[in-house]
């Protein structure tokens, strides 16, 4: 998580329970980008032990609440 929150690309991460420890999402401009972080960020480094990859194919909604706006 460390090494990775300093990515601009990657705009969350987030330690979750179950079969992985962390989730972490990645906005990439193009396909290539997206090959380009999963193997010099991903597949090449020694910290991470498994990858399940999906990509986005339609937003229904994207909304990020800021705890300084929560009632």
């Amino acid at each position: 998580a460390e090494r990775l929150s300093c990515r601009a690309d990657v705009v969350v991460i987030l330690g979750v329970s179950g079969r992985f420890a962390l989730l972490v999402e990645v906005v990439s401009d193009d396909r290539d980008d997206c090959l380009d972080f999963l193997d010099k960020q991903i597949h090449s480094q020694p910290d991470i032990g498994d990858v399940d990859t999906m990509t986005g194919l339609k937003n229904y909604k994207n909304q990020f609440l800021l705890k300084q706006n929560w009632s």
